[in-house]
C-alpha cells in the first residue's frame, strides 16, 4: 500500500500544480495537460494495486492449498462471536465434509488481516477506476484545446 499512497500523493501534487498553470495558459488547455498526467499516474497506481492484490490472493491460495493437501477438500471461514462480557472476537475454521479444523491463532489473525487488506485494496481499485473514467472524459473533451 505504500507505493499506492505515494502515487496518490503525486496525483494530489498534480492538482496543486494545475492551480498554478491555470494562470499561465488557457484553462481548458491546462485541464487537458492535467488530465493526461493524472491518467498516466492512475495507470501506474492501478498496476501497483494489481500486484498487491495478486500477492495477497496468492498467499491466501497457498494457505488454502496447504490445508487441502493435509485435510482434504474444504474451505476457510471466519467466525465472529461475542464472549459472555460482550467483547467480540474471531477465529478461523477450515471446514471439511467430515469435521471442522480450528486454525492456530497466529495463522487465523494473518488470514483475517489479509482478507481485510484485500477488501480495502479492491475498494481502492474500484475508486481509482471511477476516477480514471472521469479523468479520461476530461482529457477527451478537451482534446481540441491541446
Amino acid at each position: 500500500m505504500a507505493e499506492t499512497d505515494r502515487i496518490y500523493g503525486e496525483i494530489l501534487e498534480e492538482f496543486r500544480r494545475f492551480e498554478e498553470e491555470i494562470e499561465k495558459e488557457h484553462p481548458l488547455r491546462a485541464l487537458h495537460h492535467l488530465a493526461r498526467r493524472v491518467l498516466s499516474k492512475i495507470d501506474v497506481a492501478l498496476m501497483a494495486l494489481d500486484r498487491e492484490i495478486e500477492e495477497l490472493e496468492g498467499w491466501l491460495d497457498d494457505v488454502l492449498w496447504a490445508l487441502k493437501a493435509r485435510h482434504g477438500p474444504g474451505y476457510i471461514t471466519v467466525k465472529s462471536v461475542k464472549n459472555r462480557y460482550g467483547k467480540r472476537y474471531s477465529y478461523v475454521i477450515f471446514r471439511t465434509s467430515a469435521k471442522d479444523i480450528y486454525l492456530p491463532k497466529e495463522l487465523g489473525e494473518r488470514i483475517i488481516k489479509a482478507r481485510r487488506s484485500l477488501r480495502l485494496l479492491k475498494a481502492r481499485k474500484r475508486r481509482l477506476r471511477k476516477i480514471r473514467t472521469t479523468v479520461w472524459g476530461w482529457m477527451k473533451s478537451t482534446e481540441h484545446y491541446a
